[in-house]
């Protein structure tokens, strides 16, 4: 409440301030026309409602400029300093796939992403996130996973996770990018039928993951105020996935189990 009224009394500042100034100004004006034309006083003393109107005018058209003076300040400010905002693009949550190195060392990798028994090595959400920088100066982000703010359901380990974040180093002004975001997370439930049986109660219930990130630009003079990015989605499509690899080798057991009947 104090910063909103320092606020407040600093805007009164700058525009009665400016407004005050484009008023003498003017009066200034209309002095030097009356000293060229002295019977224009003559008139305007005689017309009271013509004088009112002429002042009413003028600290109207002053207090117009001051405002605009100083709505050009702060956008010429704002605009002009790197400013990155992001927009998440696509998303996905999906089951472990053979390439690549296991993100976690106490998890081996398998040659299709599944282990012997049948279950995922592990889980990653990805997203492909628009980079867009509004202001002039070249900028970089600075980000950080809210775990506050991060969504996983009791299948997934909230404290077993890696998160990578493949950012342009830097981005000049007027331009953008695409950037790719990658959460790995291990299971909590690692025998195959507990596991199914908790994947058809997970897809029941329709609960969906929410990952947030809190980003800032970095910039010449500063930083920009933090924003947040929320990644949202269901676990639709990793429940087909998984099901088809079931389904295509040989683990009929499990699919009957995660299977939920169709309504």
């Amino acid at each position: 409440m104090t910063k909103l009224i320092t606020d407040f009394l600093a805007y009164l500042k700058a525009v009665f301030g400016e407004t005050w100034k484009k008023v003498l100004t003017l009066f200034d004006i209309l002095g030097i026309a009356l000293f060229f034309y002295p019977t224009l006083a003559e008139s305007l003393i005689s017309n009271e409602s013509l004088v009112r109107t002429i002042g009413g005018l003028i600290f109207f058209i002053s207090f117009l400029l001051a405002n605009f003076s100083l709505y050009s300040e702060l956008a010429e400010s704002t605009s002009y300093q790197a400013d990155i905002r992001l927009e998440v693009v696509e998303k996905g949550f999906t089951p472990s796939y053979g390439s690549g190195r296991s993100p976690f060392r106490e998890v081996p990798k398998s040659p299709y992403g599944f282990d012997k028994q049948g279950l995922p090595d592990w889980c990653y959400l990805w997203a492909n996130i628009s980079v867009v920088n509004i202001g002039y100066e070249k900028g970089q982000l600075a980000w950080e996973l809210d775990r506050a703010k991060t969504r996983l359901p009791s299948l997934f380990a909230p404290d077993k996770i890696r998160v990578e974040f493949y950012l342009p180093a830097s981005l000049e002004g007027r331009n953008s990018s695409r950037a790719d975001f990658f959460l790995d997370v291990l299971l909590t439930e690692r025998e195959p039928h507990a596991f199914a049986q908790s994947l058809k109660a997970l897809v029941k219930s329709k609960q969906g993951y929410q990952i947030m990130l809190r980003h800032k630009t970095k910039r010449v003079g500063g930083e920009s105020e933090t924003r947040p990015l929320f990644i949202k989605g269901d676990f639709q499509d990793f429940y087909q996935k998984i099901l088809t690899y079931w389904d295509n080798n040989g683990f009929k057991d499990l699919v009957d189990l995660a299977r939920v009947p169709k309504p």
